[in-house]
């Protein structure tokens, strides 16, 4: 099978999110090339997938896990579903934190195609840098020094949020793993 996934950078305005379909056996290393290559990270800070409950953390998947920890490398997303969890939190970055909500919304027919599918989205995702969510509307209001660097012309291209599906390139996993 194939899950459909909805992915939404929370604390952006304006929004946003992603949504992909990939086949249900890839691992948490697998989706986190799929969340860097969806939204233009660059996969430069640490990263985490996170299970919560009522708020508090109760699972952890990490590439390089700590005890009580999971290898996310070996741990396949079905896991998630056949344990009725039908979202998970992906934290990203290390001196700025972005957390993304990454919803389980279906499953569908297998496809032979063994890559991520992208099947919509809205919004343009901040420079990295920028310094999370408060950071990014400071860039927005055109109040942050990346600004300069990067122009104003991107600053408006991100407040329109002109998302194209069809630019997003998936990587391979197995290269990135390499790397």
């Amino acid at each position: 099978a194939r899950l459909s996934l909805k992915m939404e950078v929370l604390g952006t305005k304006p929004g946003i999110w992603r949504r992909v379909s990939l086949p249900a056996d890839v691992s948490f290393f697998d989706l986190h090339c799929a969340v860097q290559d969806s939204f233009g990270w660059l996969d430069v800070g640490e990263h985490r997938f996170e299970v919560r409950e009522a708020g508090e953390v109760e699972v952890v998947f990490k590439r390089k896990p700590a005890e009580g920890e999971f290898d996310e490398v070996t741990s396949p997303v079905s896991e998630l579903v056949l344990n009725g969890v039908s979202q998970v939190h992906y934290v990203y970055g290390t001196d700025e934190i972005w957390d993304h909500l990454i919803q389980i919304e279906g499953a569908a027919e297998a496809s032979r195609d063994a890559i991520p599918k992208m099947e919509g989205g809205e919004g343009l995702c901040p420079p990295e840098g920028v310094g999370g969510p408060e950071g990014f509307r400071k860039f927005l209001e055109g109040n942050h020094p990346l600004v300069q660097e990067y122009g104003s012309e991107l600053v408006a291209r991100i407040r329109e949020g002109e998302f194209d599906c069809g630019s997003v390139r998936f990587r391979d996993p197995e290269e990135s793993f390499k790397g």
